[in-house]
């Protein structure tokens, strides 16, 4: 609790200096303030000479969603105390991380305030774990999260972007070598499917083309999974092209 309220009182210190306000849509893009979006943020910069940032999170309402701790201002790397909020202002989740894995406890919390789970980790390693009810009893332990993951794992999924993947036609009439790899970002969904692919790199209009064919037509994935319930979850695959 001592750490909770210093990271909150560390944070409110700094919003008197200067900030970022970000809009961003369901799917993660960016945004203008004047578009539909999923949730804003303030980013904040510590004074502190950590070189470390602080998000505050909010839904469209304007109610606080959640407070998370970077490593610095490109906000990739967790690196501190994240705490997420429930619609009516409730903590359900407090976690630490360092240098982007999980580090000491991630706790969950029942909207009545009772904790929830408890797990602990150590560098991103697992090192055990408690569930409870809403009442407090400890019941059976379920995992906090799983990925989504193409049925079969990784080798199945390189199998089938192997036996799918074409060079383009128009690319072997040219006598035209691409080479590369694209990156295609895309939503699993809950029941497993595929939408909202976009490319995130590309390295040719036609090789692009080829490799969202590929990525659109996949068979269902096995959707992420957290705390027992199947999420929609965003993915990047490289998709590459080798000479021939």
């Amino acid at each position: 609790m001592k750490n909770v309220l210093t990271s909150l009182f560390l944070f409110i210190s700094l919003v008197s200096f200067s900030q970022e306000i970000t809009y961003y849509n369901e799917d993660g893009e960016k945004v203008s303030k004047f578009e539909p979006y999923h949730r804003s943020e303030i980013t904040v910069l510590d004074t502190t000479g950590k070189k470390q940032v602080y998000v505050k999170r909010f839904r469209p309402d304007g109610s606080l969603a959640a407070i998370d701790t970077y490593k610095n201002k490109n906000k990739k790397v967790l690196n501190g105390l994240s705490i997420q909020f429930d619609s009516v202002g409730v903590k359900d989740y407090e976690a630490t991380y360092l240098e982007g894995k999980l580090d000491g406890y991630l706790k969950r919390f029942w909207p009545n305030g009772v904790l929830k789970r408890w797990d602990r980790y150590n560098l991103g390693e697992f090192q055990g774990g408690s569930c409870f009810d809403i009442e407090g009893k400890e019941v059976a332990y379920y995992k906090f999260s799983e990925p989504a993951f193409f049925i079969g794992g990784p080798r199945a999924l390189a199998a089938y972007l192997g036996s799918n993947l074409v060079y383009p036609e128009n690319l072997v009439l040219q006598r035209k070598i691409v080479t590369g790899q694209v990156r295609i970002s895309f939503v699993v969904e809950a029941d497993g499917t595929i939408t909202n692919a976009k490319i995130v790199k590309g390295i040719h209009p036609d090789c692009d083309l080829e490799a969202m064919r590929v990525v659109i037509n996949m068979p269902r994935w096995v959707p992420a999974i957290l705390e027992g319930r199947a999420i929609r979850s965003r993915y990047t695959q490289p998709i590459t092209f080798a000479s021939r």
